[in-house]
């Protein structure tokens, strides 16, 4: 059951982690469209990235190889890496790859997402997907239905909340009114039914997710140590 828009006895705002829930729910549901749109140029981009980092990598192991056998202390050994016309090369050309392999993704995913929110909450069910799956609403200042300028106007400054490196989502920790920084440029709230906490199935989402980072994490981890092995091999093979 969802809020009714303006009617003070039956919604209040919804909080941080409420919002948290809907929204990574409507990034689950946009992925799969958004890879779809852009699988080939991001596969080749991520491709070129990686073998970018290992180029990084192989000249960072050269340069410190260099300075092994001419025996360097440790500070002109680093000072030398640092100054190292290949590292420098290999790192510029990584940071381009590393630009276009995310380019990609990242313009599909907004685009999706996009469609997802502003559709949703201009209609009468005043939310995306996510949000009506938690009976979260999206109104206006006043209690009202969006209409699709402010609908847009609301996603687009999203993107200064993502800029501020998530401080401007984080805001949204603050009650009474729980209003991130895309709620405050656009004059939006979010609202949720009175009294009703989140469900159990959304706090289990959030820490399946959670459970995938740690994972993703660690295989990101073992994947880097494995190339800088590998680097290191071939500068130091004795």
């Amino acid at each position: 059951m969802t809020a009714r828009a303006g009617d003070a006895s039956a919604a209040v705002a919804a909080g941080f982690w409420h919002r948290y829930a809907a929204w990574s729910l409507d990034a689950a549901l946009a992925a799969l469209p958004a890879w779809a749109l852009v699988a080939g140029p991001a596969t080749r981009a991520f491709a070129d990235a990686a073998a970018s980092l290992q180029r990084v990598l192989d000249a960072q192991m050269q340069a410190l190889a260099a300075s092994a056998r001419d025996g360097d202390p440790v500070l002109t050994a680093m000072l030398r890496l640092l100054r190292d016309p290949a590292v420098h090369a290999a790192s510029t050309a990584l940071q381009a790859d590393a630009v276009r392999a995310a380019a990609w993704p990242l313009a599909a995913f907004a685009l999706v997402l996009a469609v997802l929110h502003v559709a949703g909450e201009r209609s009468r069910w005043r939310g995306s997907p996510g949000k009506r799956a938690l009976g979260l609403v999206v109104v206006d200042a006043d209690g009202r239905r969006l209409g699709t300028g402010r609908a847009l106007g609301r996603f687009v400054a999203g993107g200064a909340s993502w800029l501020t490196l998530n401080i401007g989502h984080l805001l949204a920790l603050r009650g009474p009114r729980h209003l991130a920084l895309h709620d405050r440029l656009s004059a939006t709230r979010v609202l949720a039914t009175a009294n009703a906490p989140m469900p159990g199935w959304a706090r289990g989402w959030i820490a399946l997710q959670l459970v995938l980072g740690v994972v993703a994490g660690l295989f990101a981890a073992r994947g880097l140590a494995a190339a800088i092995v590998a680097a290191t091999a071939r500068a130091m093979p004795y």
